[in-house]
């Protein structure tokens, strides 16, 4: 858990490196990962209110947003972290494809310039070196790959962006 001194910290680095990639409004989508679920949104705003409150505050945006968990089911099935995908685009549709026992894979689709544009915003478990670990990767390949076949069995041309943290290098091999 951060104090408000930390998070406040956080908050103003992450407007800066925003203004610094994408100019005095920032990136026109953003994909992050980690962002925090705060359980206790009736006393404090939560990590994501926090964070487009800063942003708003910097000049950066605006942006609409989707959470890559459901605040709706029980505080209980919530995840410590979630992804968080920003847009200044419309948002004109989002879902999570659910993953067992690892985060959700959050599909949010814009519209650009009259084309929708659909991003695949993922936190994929580490520890590939583990073969308890692989086979939630796995899981989450599978899902995105299926997920990328509807896509473009539905329109071959369709535009898709997969972002994330893959938590995977470039060289990496399995060892298990």
């Amino acid at each position: 858990l951060y104090g408000e001194t930390e998070l406040s910290n956080k908050l103003k680095i992450i407007c800066e490196v925003l203004r610094k990639i994408g100019g005095p409004t920032g990136p026109d989508v953003v994909l992050l990962q980690e962002i925090e679920v705060d359980r206790t949104t009736e006393r404090h705003p939560s990590a994501t209110e926090r964070l487009i409150s800063a942003l708003n505050k910097e000049g950066l945006g605006p942006y609409q947003f989707r959470l890559g968990y459901d605040p709706k089911t029980p505080a209980d099935k919530w995840p410590a972290v979630h992804c968080l995908t920003l847009s200044k685009f419309p948002i004109t549709e989002s879902r999570l494809h659910p993953i067992q026992m690892a985060r959700p894979i959050l599909e949010t689709t814009i519209e650009v310039n009259g084309t929708s544009f659909t991003l695949f915003n993922n936190h994929w478990k580490s520890g590939a070196s583990s073969s308890e670990m692989e086979g939630h990767r796995l899981q989450n390949a599978q899902t995105l790959r299926k997920r990328i076949d509807e896509l473009t069995a539905e329109n071959p041309k369709a535009d898709f962006l997969v972002g994330g943290d893959l938590n995977s290098h470039y060289n990496q091999s399995t060892v298990y």
